[in-house]
């Protein structure tokens, strides 16, 4: 997860993803959450959507979705599809 009113939060997330990798006997699948979206200036969100969908591709993570906890946006969709695929993953 990280902060989406203050970038430098998605500059470090490789950084984690390597330690959550590195303690994982199996691998673990790991989606980038991004959080405080009603934060993010809108002339600011398109090239942040497109920055965080690369550092997702480049970094292995199942997907990349956008939250705002403030509006509900995407808040249930993200726990929802963590599930769904942590269940066909173990079925």
């Amino acid at each position: 997860m990280f902060d989406m009113a203050r970038v430098q939060t998605l500059i470090e997330i490789a950084k984690w993803a390597q330690l959550i990798r590195s303690k994982s006997k199996n691998g673990i699948p790991i989606v980038l959450i991004g959080e405080d979206l009603d934060l993010v200036p809108p002339e600011d969100l398109e090239s942040l959507n497109d920055y965080a969908d690369k550092i997702a591709q480049e970094n292995g993570f199942m997907a990349y979705i956008p939250t705002s906890s403030r509006t509900g946006f995407n808040v249930n969709e993200s726990i929802l599809y963590m599930v769904d695929n942590l269940i066909s993953l173990n079925s």
